[in-house]
């Protein structure tokens, strides 16, 4: 895929040990109901108040120090799934586990890798890559049985969606909780192994080993409307409803448009190993990686252009914009860089022979 990265240096906010995170390696990241942002972290789960960290361990009660997912719901509960597998979360500044509830002492997972997700009625759903995935209330546990290890669940007012690790298939569970194993469409079946997937309204956009596919969902059936060759990695959707795709190979890419398609995509922190990405109440993106922390980028962040976007020189002696909203800069050789709202930097040399060389 030839990815578009707009022609700017935005400047980014860098977080990192130095700055009291637990470790540099971040798996994941969000912003509670509170305002507050949550790091987790392989050394701990880390919450940033926009000033300072304050990390916890297993003497705060944690079940284990690595820290793999993490999800809020609607009761103010922030849970996490740690190494030692079965879920657990922090509610009233407290870290509960299966020890202290009865209700996630009967979920029995085979991997620290899962998913969590709630429904229009407050129910929430575990997964966890095994054959198997749970309903909790705040009452009763329901266990559902399946043929294939269930990945992730996305919830719809028809039902909730349960992916496979075969891209060739999906479980559909119906309000009345029948599950059904349906079939993707054939260009999604032969696709290989699933990695991530994540809704917006009825489009979901899934992650697999050999590409992106958008689909949308109707009446329980999927139907593929777009696809790209890459990249691939975990899928997030921000305010604006665009989806965002981070790679451990180039970045976070943001499907940029308003087609609800694929098109115009523009890359971020290009060649950073971008684990996790979130946008908090502020507009702030913050960009989770692996092995150099959080970088944030607020909404009204400055914009760096120099050598590597296109200006060929660095005495800039006057910046003007236009009616098309375009940055004219003048410098001191004679020429005149024009920066468009979207697109590459345009040079216009007018030349340098009356020996003040200014362009204003």
């Amino acid at each position: 895929i030839g990815l578009r990265l707009s022609a700017q240096t935005p400047a980014y906010l860098h977080y990192g040990v130095r700055d009291g995170l637990p470790s540099n390696l971040i798996y994941y990241g969000l912003q509670d109901h509170d305002g507050l942002l949550w790091f987790a972290t392989d050394k701990g789960l880390a919450r940033f108040d926009g000033s300072r960290f304050r990390n916890y361990d297993m003497s705060d009660g944690l079940p284990d120090s690595e820290v793999f997912y993490l999800k809020t719901d609607s009761r103010g509960r922030l849970w996490m799934f740690c190494y030692q597998k079965q879920p657990c979360y922090r509610q009233y500044g407290r870290i509960v586990t299966a020890q202290e509830d009865s209700l996630l002492a009967k979920i029995d997972f085979e991997t620290a890798i899962g998913d969590v997700a709630e429904d229009d009625r407050g129910q929430i759903w575990l997964s966890s890559y095994s054959n198997r995935f749970y309903v909790l209330t705040d009452t009763s546990i329901r266990r559902i049985q399946s043929v294939n290890a269930i990945n992730k669940t996305c919830c719809f007012p028809e039902g909730v969606i349960g992916a496979t690790g075969n891209t060739g298939e999906y479980y559909f569970v119906t309000p009345d909780g029948k599950a059904e194993l349906r079939h993707n469409e054939p260009a999604l079946a032969t696709a290989k192994k699933y990695i991530y997937f994540e809704k917006r309204g009825n489009h979901i956009l899934w992650s697999t080993e050999n590409g992106l596919f958008l689909t949308e969902f109707h009446n329980g059936d999927l139907h593929i409307i777009d696809s790209q060759p890459g990249p691939t990695g975990r899928i997030y959707v921000d305010k604006s409803n665009r989806f965002w795709v981070c790679s451990l190979a180039g970045g976070a890419v943001c499907f940029d448009n308003t087609r609800q398609d694929l098109s115009n995509p523009v890359v971020y922190l290009p060649g950073k190993k971008v684990t996790t990405f979130f946008e908090d109440h502020q507009g702030t993106f913050w960009f989770c990686t692996a092995g150099e922390g959080v970088y944030a980028l607020p909404r009204n962040s400055p914009v760096n252009y120099g050598r590597n976007e296109g200006l060929l020189a660095r005495n800039i002696t006057a910046v003007a914009r236009d009616v098309s909203g375009a940055i004219l800069a003048g410098n001191d050789e004679g020429k005149m860089y024009v920066i468009p709202p979207a697109g590459a930097i345009q040079t216009i040399d007018y030349g340098s022979i009356d020996g003040y060389n200014r362009i204003r």
